[in-house]
């Protein structure tokens, strides 16, 4: 979810829908946008989505983008992304595996 701050578009809520479970990560609970987005991700690279096709909401637009600056972030990730008409449109993404936050 983003919202607009003095005419600039910042994610404020980032959630993860599993089917039978959501998790959430607001902005309010962590010291910037740029830790709650890093602590969102973190949390989908560990063993257990190791092979799980993961769809975003957006993904194409604007929140694409806030997603892949994050993950070129994260050091050992290699990042993949297929782009048709000015939109990525799939992300591949191959990472070491995170436990607990730590880089394995």
């Amino acid at each position: 979810e983003t919202k607009e701050i003095n005419k600039n578009i910042i994610p404020i809520c980032f959630s993860i829908y599993e089917g039978n479970k959501c998790k959430s990560f607001y902005i309010s609970n962590f010291k910037s946008r740029n830790d709650m987005l890093l602590a969102a991700i973190r949390s989908l690279l560990v063993t257990k989505y190791h092979t799980w096709n993961v769809y975003f909401h957006n993904f194409s637009l604007f929140d694409g983008i806030f997603i892949l600056n994050k993950l070129a972030e994260i050091p050992n990730t290699k990042i993949r992304p297929i782009i048709k008409d000015n939109k990525m449109i799939n992300l591949r993404l191959e990472w070491k595996i995170y436990e607990k936050n730590i880089l394995y």
